[in-house]
């Protein structure tokens, strides 16, 4: 009678309710790192699944670069997801590796390449990462010269939950 149809509309409108709930954002956590140093002011965000094996989302920050010889445009500069160019985020490792080159016909190359390389000493906090970066700075290379790489490496914290 008429309660089947009503009843069935009823669970129509639950079942849409259900599938339209943020369910991703209940099973994902976030990530931030931070380094501050002499070299680099440099903050980065972006949220993981729990469920393993999926690539980092919703990647953000910002980068300050503080050695002199980088290359105008790459001195500061917003971090997005296309700057990560390598992830590995699994259990107690995390490695992150990010890189950004100069653009546009006119700009000498220069290139900026920063690696992230911290683990979760587990215990009672498991959700901090602690470890180092390596920081390599092309500046631009000059007509008839060849490219040096300054190398900078210093301390990253990181956190996840």
């Amino acid at each position: 009678g008429d309660g089947w149809m009503q009843k069935k509309i009823r669970l129509f409108g639950l079942a849409l309710a259900v599938a339209c709930l943020p369910i991703p954002a209940l099973a994902t956590g976030s990530l931030e790192c931070v380094i501050a140093d002499a070299n680099l002011d440099f903050d980065f965000h972006g949220l993981f699944p729990y469920s393993g094996a999926a690539p980092l989302f919703q990647i953000g920050g910002h980068a300050d670069l503080k050695e002199p010889e980088t290359q105008e445009t790459l001195k500061t500069f917003e971090v997005v997801a296309v700057d990560l160019k390598q992830q590995w985020f699994e259990g107690s490792d995390l490695r992150l590796q990010f890189y950004r080159e100069t653009s546009g016909g006119s700009t000498p190359f220069a290139a900026v390449k920063l690696n992230i390389i911290a683990v979760s000493p587990g215990g009672d906090d498991e959700t901090v990462y602690e470890g180092s970066y390596r920081l390599e700075i092309t500046p631009e290379v000059k007509p008839g010269s060849e490219a040096v790489i300054i190398k900078r490496e210093g301390k990253v914290s990181c956190s996840a939950g």
